[in-house]
């Protein structure tokens, strides 16, 4: 059981350091690579420890429920096109390079 510990603390760093380089950039590579680490680790913790009952199902299905959660709420973020508010006589023009330098990502 130690050893899944680590394995899990592992991924973990993983996620975190990701999350700090790439999906603060709002990078779409981070999103992927973050998506897939994090849900085949809870895949892997549902099918090692919660199948064969090292601890309650209703337990044990919370940290899945909060990926799934926290997954549909970045794509629904990441779907929606943010637009700041600008003020000036070149907010027309900042606005168009803000849009193509998003766009570009």
């Amino acid at each position: 059981m130690y050893q899944l510990a680590a394995h899990m603390l592992s991924i973990a760093t993983v996620v975190i350091v990701v999350s700090i380089f790439a999906d603060w950039r709002n990078s779409s590579v981070g999103y992927w690579l973050n998506l897939s680490v994090a849900g085949g680790a809870d895949g892997v913790w549902v099918l090692v420890v919660v199948l064969p009952g090292y601890v309650s199902v209703s337990r044990g299905l919370m940290p899945p429920t909060l990926f799934v959660a926290a997954a549909i709420a970045t794509t629904i973020a990441r779907r929606i096109e943010w637009r700041p508010r600008l003020h000036g006589k070149h907010e027309e023009a900042t606005m168009r390079s803000l849009i193509d330098r998003n766009r570009a990502d």
